[in-house]
């Protein structure tokens, strides 16, 4: 869909930048362990 492809353009630098640099800062981690956090957290209230 037009919608994806937009958010897609719009995220791509950033991911790029997060694989570049997890090495060093292990943000890519922490983001996913967020990630999967407030999924959990949103099935329980669901």
């Amino acid at each position: 869909s037009a919608d994806l492809k937009l958010l897609e353009e719009a995220t791509i630098s950033v991911c790029k930048s997060l694989v570049e640099k997890n090495p060093q800062t292990g943000n890519l981690g922490s983001l996913i362990k967020v990630f999967l956090s407030r999924t959990k957290e949103l099935k329980i209230s669901a």
